[in-house]
Formats: C-alpha cells, structure tokens, sequence
C-alpha cells in the first residue's frame, strides 16, 4: 500500500493501525494493548459508549462549527470553572501546544520581558518557543531543526526538583523574566516527591510577582477529576489543560486566574486569540 504521510520523525509508518476499541488497537485483526490512549487524550479508551452518544446529540441538536461565541463554549465553560474553582475566564483553542504559546503571549504582553524560564524535564508540545532541552549545564539545546536563535537565547533552564540551584538561576535572571513554565508532575521525568519543590515555585512566583504557568496536559482531569494544583492547594496564575478534556476531539485550554484577568482588562492593546474553530474573547 502507497504510503504518503511524513510524520515525526521521517519514520517509515511500518504500522498503521486501522481501528481501536476499549484499551485494545489494532493492525487488520492483530490485536495489541494501547499504553498510550493517543498519548493521553482518551481518558474512557478507544469507541466508548459516552463519547459515541456524545457525537450523536451534536448531531441531533444540529450543533456546528460557529466561529462566533456559542452557548456550547459557554456551558463548557462552566463545566470547567466547577472542576477547576481557581480560575476567573477559559480561553478555548486548537491543541495543548497552541495553549502554552498563548500563555507566552499573554505573559509577554503583561510584563514586556522576553526571557522564559522553564523547568528541564518538562514538555510542552511542537512550540517554536518551548522546543529546546537542557544539557547537563543547563544549556538550552535545541530538539529540532528550524527554531530561531532569538528563541534559544531567550529561553532558561532550572532543574526540576533543585531548589537551591533554581533560586540561584531565577534570582540572576529575576529582571528579565517574563514567566515561569512547568510541567508539575511530568510525563517523561516522574516525581511523586516534588511537592517542595512546586510550592517553592509558587512562593517565589508570588513573591517576586512573576508570572507562573502549570502545564497540566497529562494531569488534568486525571487528578481527583481537578488538577495537581488544587489537590496541593497551589495557585499559579494561569494553567494549560487539553488531551483527555476533549474526551477524542482536538482542544486546548488556557485558564487564568482573577490577577491575570485584572491585568488583561487594563492593557490597551488587547491580546488577540481568534481561530476558525474557537472563539475566544477575555
């Protein structure tokens, strides 16, 4: 079979799988084990009952693709803030990358500073922005090719977990800094006993009033049906959440809290987040 897709990778799509059902997906009639749930967006597996019925009420209810405010992103708003008290507004985008390189810009436009600290071991999608790792100096080191210089030299490593070297780096970059971005429990670097260290963060963010954004891709949802900020009573200023929120459909979601919300409504030059497919408006 003639195979034109190019994914990640340059990989040569040995397998493509045709169909999934429940935690099972398959290769014709070959059946395997899904450990990834479309890495982590299908939080009830593969063809479930609720997410068909789903599907079927939109149709039935002769919902569509609107691109203006709708009663739909207004209702799943309140959804949100139920499950998610600590947040004033939702902006509603395309993807979880999408939503982190709108938070950058939301952060950028309220502090006018360029420089991003993010914590290494976090992972924050295909953002232009956020595509470097941290070598064994703290360098940033770029994971693709295509990325701008500009972007590499405004972006700063701080170990995950460390919070004497973090404070150290953050410290000598206090002027700068335009936000703090982290991947709270992290998907590739997994630490149960970072819970100091997160409520470092919070403390030194609120302290120095700097700007502190949780991705919560992965976590989202999956934690007590809230977040790791709410189970440890933290309060960055403004979060990410997508995958399994979807529950199959593309989304991404940018919360903030009631300062943010503040600071936006003061700016006179507002923040711009139209797409085709969401209408998002503070």
């Amino acid at each position: 079979m003639t195979n034109y897709l190019l994914n990640e990778g340059y990989t040569d799509n040995r397998y493509i799988f045709n169909k999934g059902l429940g935690s099972k997906i398959y290769i014709n009639n070959r059946e395997y084990i899904d450990l990834s749930f479309a890495a982590g967006s299908l939080i009830l597996g593969h063809h479930s009952k609720i997410f068909k019925k789903s599907i079927k009420q939109i149709v039935n209810k002769k919902l569509s693709l609107l691109a203006s405010p709708n009663n739909q992103a207004v209702d799943f708003s309140k959804t949100l803030k139920r499950i998610l008290p600590n947040f004033s507004k939702f902006i509603f985008c395309n993807s979880g990358s999408e939503a982190v390189m709108k938070s950058i810009r939301i952060s950028k436009a309220i502090t006018k500073k360029n420089l991003i600290i993010c914590v290494s071991g976090s992972w924050h999608g295909s953002n232009d922005k956020t595509l470097f790792s941290a070598n064994k100096k703290l360098a940033p080191i770029p994971l693709s090719s295509g990325l701008s210089n500009y972007d590499q030299k405004n972006i700063k490593f701080i170990p995950y977990n460390n919070i004497e070297t973090s404070k150290k780096i953050l410290n000598k970059f206090k002027k700068k800094i335009c936000c703090i971005l982290i991947e709270p429990i992290q998907a590739g670097l997994p630490n149960i006993n970072s819970v100091k260290y997160l409520k470092f963060l919070n403390h030194y963010a609120k302290k120095n009033n700097k700007i502190l954004i949780f991705d919560e891709m992965i976590t989202g949802l999956r934690t007590n049906c809230s977040s790791v900020q709410s189970l440890y009573n933290l309060n960055p200023h403004i979060t990410t959440f997508g995958k399994c929120f979807g529950g199959g459909f593309p989304i991404g979601i940018i919360a903030i809290n009631e300062l943010i919300k503040k600071k936006l409504k003061k700016k006179k030059n507002k923040i711009y987040f139209f797409d085709n497919f969401f209408k998002n408006y503070i």
